[in-house]
């Protein structure tokens, strides 16, 4: 490269254009590195759903920061419309989590609880008894008990965000280069070098969000990421039926055509694809929750590999060994898209930009090199919370 970027983002997807995005709005001079042939890109096949609801129990810094993405998530979606010229991306109803016992209801409500307290009431839910539920979806069936609902929940068709980030990126002067499969990465004097089988790029600082593969890459700049391959599918019906169904939801969704979708199955794999019994497992939980769908025809289906953390949490790291190295990696990637930009890439472009920012990712990194053998066969990993230390197994 005649010249050497601020930052090289290695991944194109959802997490890899956010970041590039968000500090090519700082200014920096970006690069982008993406190997990843679309059809199998993982975020040409998401959920599409923002949804904070539930998630990150047990993990308080994990919950703050999925609740700041979602205040985030108006104002990226602004910045993305506007700059690419086309309409709103976000649709943010508010969602849906049903339950089909009393025992299933009073858990899920203990658990939204737990969550709230643990971010000290910043949490808005509400829980729903059937009477309650069925004012506001009138076509739920009869084994459905009552749900948890929050307005923080939404959806976004995660092809337009891609194609809007991508815009943006180019408008902002951000390069992507395809077809680039990272080798090998050296730091050498406070500069990176990373090796494709074409090229030889260089950079003042590296941003790791390549999906499944920042397991092998992150190793070169000094950080053990133990992500593994899940398998995850949904089923779409392509014909349209009347709208009904104007909230996402944990079971079912309905899209702007008129087309639904029966939820997304996860189930740890090595290879790409779900499983005919999850997928009927999915049909068959949207037909308890909505029985009038049984008359409606299933005709395609899609699936995409999903990545996953042993915690089930998303993972960000900085590399004390290669100061200047950072990895971004996990599940999640749409409902953190606006954090990833607004929030965190300024921080990586600039840490005296954003206090708040520091307090909780400043110093959430562990180096490879601080392992000792005593730890075997756990690493502690430090994600978010500089007081927090969440011990993940090493996987093989």
């Amino acid at each position: 490269m005649p010249n050497v970027p601020d930052i090289l983002v290695v991944g194109g997807g959802i997490v890899g254009l956010s970041i590039a995005y968000g500090a090519a709005r700082q200014g920096a001079q970006v690069a982008v590195l993406d190997e990843s042939e679309l059809e199998a890109d993982p975020s040409h096949s998401n959920s599409s759903l923002i949804w904070v609801q539930g998630k990150a129990a047990g993990g308080p810094a994990q919950a703050r920061w999925r609740r700041e993405s979602v205040r985030q998530w108006s104002r990226f979606d602004r910045a993305l419309c506007d700059e690419a010229g086309i309409g709103p991306l976000l649709q943010q109803p508010g969602g849906f989590f049903f339950c089909f016992s009393d025992e299933d209801l009073q858990r899920r409500g203990q658990l939204m609880q737990a969550l709230q307290d643990s971010v000290d009431g910043d949490y808005p839910f509400e829980m729903l008894d059937r009477q309650s539920l069925k004012a506001r979806l009138p076509e739920i069936g009869p084994e459905v008990v009552g749900a948890s609902f929050t307005a923080m929940d939404g959806q976004v068709d995660p092809a337009e965000l891609l194609r809007a980030l991508r815009i943006c990126c180019q408008q902002r002067g951000v390069v992507i280069h395809q077809d680039q499969h990272v080798g090998s990465i050296r730091h050498l004097q406070g500069t990176f070098q990373l090796r494709t089988a074409t090229s030889v790029w260089r950079a003042r600082k590296i941003v790791l969000a390549a999906g499944l593969d920042n397991r092998r890459l992150a190793a070169h700049v000094g950080m053990l990421m133990p992500v593994f391959r899940q398998r995850g599918g949904r089923v779409l019906l392509s014909q349209p039926i009347a709208p009904f169904l104007p909230y996402p939801t944990n079971t079912v969704r309905q899209f702007n055509d008129g087309s639904i979708c029966f939820g997304d199955a996860v189930e740890d794999a090595g290879l790409a694809g779900a499983s005919l019994d999850s997928m009927g497992e999915m049909v068959l939980q949207g037909l308890r929750t909505f029985p009038h769908l049984g008359r409606v025809h299933l005709t395609h289906s899609w699936q995409a590999p999903r990545i996953g953390a042993p915690d089930g949490s998303p993972v960000w790291q900085a590399s004390q060994r290669c100061p200047g190295a950072y990895v971004v990696t996990g599940e999640s990637s749409v409902t953190l898209a606006a954090a990833h930009a607004m929030r965190l890439a300024p921080w990586i472009v600039d840490r005296s930009l954003s206090d708040t920012q520091e307090v909780t990712v400043g110093d959430a990194v562990l180096d490879a090199g601080l392992v000792t053998q005593s730890m075997a066969p756990t690493v502690p990993f430090l994600t978010l919370d500089k007081t927090t230390r969440t011990v993940f197994p090493v996987l093989p």
